[in-house]
């Protein structure tokens, strides 16, 4: 009798991505012709990589998604009885999962009949975050104070920004080196790189500035009458790009673009 392991003259390779589904037909020979044996039993032990289909989960506004551990499975066949399946750590019949779980995760699923017998594996868990954060922001004004700069960060102009999971606030201009209005994009990213944006205005001052600032200028401007309750003439051969009036507290009541010579002020 002759045992054991044997080496085929063709190598098994070329059954690499075959199916081993099937009938397998083996031929034995030897170099005599004239003799004759009996091919008892033989097997081939096949290496299997099995690769499982990732499910999606999709979180809600809230951060979180609920699942049956039921989703988890592609198939489940039993013979008799009837089968519950669990999941998660610990194992339940709903899986959650939440911000935390952004990304790919391996989640334990397991199936049991009511006679005891139960089978264990490994489901792949994608949990995404596709939507995006909703940007809030506030116009502000800072004050040079005498200095060649002042700068903000995305918390100055940030309203109360929102999403469901983490986010990061970013703005597109922080530092400023002249008095005047300027646009800022507030931006906010969440970590999954969903976003939103909103435009706000920066209103830069100098509280430092006095009337010896505007000495030359004076000369070349008239304002008439003040004090009024009505309209505010000015005579000038100079253009004025914007006027901007505040009240005795410093606060801004009035921003005019290319302001025309007579200004309701009523």
């Amino acid at each position: 009798a002759i045992s054991g392991n044997f080496i085929p003259q063709n190598p098994l390779s070329v059954f690499d991505g075959e199916n081993t589904q099937g009938d397998w037909v083996i031929t034995v020979s030897d170099s005599v012709s004239a003799d004759g044996g009996t091919l008892n039993s033989w097997g081939i032990t096949f290496n299997y990589e099995v690769l499982s289909t990732p499910l999606d989960v999709v979180l809600d506004a809230t951060g979180n998604a609920t699942i049956n551990a039921e989703d988890l499975l592609f198939s489940n066949s039993v013979d008799c009885g009837v089968t519950t399946v669990t999941g998660g750590n610990p194992l339940a019949t709903t899986v959650n999962f939440s911000c935390m779980d952004l990304g790919s995760n391996n989640v334990d699923v397991s199936s049991a009949n009511n006679a005891g017998a139960s089978t264990t594996g490994i489901a792949i868990v994608n949990v995404i975050d596709n939507l995006n954060p909703t940007a809030n922001g506030q116009d502000i004004t800072v004050d040079l104070a005498g200095n060649g700069s002042v700068s903000i960060t995305a918390d100055d102009v940030d309203n109360g920004s929102t999403d469901n999971c983490d986010f990061t606030l970013s703005v597109d201009i922080n530092t400023f080196t002249a008095v005047g209005d300027y646009p800022v994009v507030l931006t906010v990213t969440d970590s999954s790189g969903n976003e939103d944006t909103v435009s706000v205005n920066v209103e830069v001052i100098d509280s430092t500035l006095t009337s010896e600032h505007f000495e030359e200028t004076d000369s070349n401007i008239s304002i008439y009458p003040v004090p009024t309750e009505a309209t505010l003439n000015i005579s000038t051969d100079l253009i004025i790009d914007s006027i901007v009036m505040f009240d005795l507290l410093g606060k801004q009541i009035m921003y005019i673009e290319k302001p025309s010579n007579r200004i309701d002020v009523t």
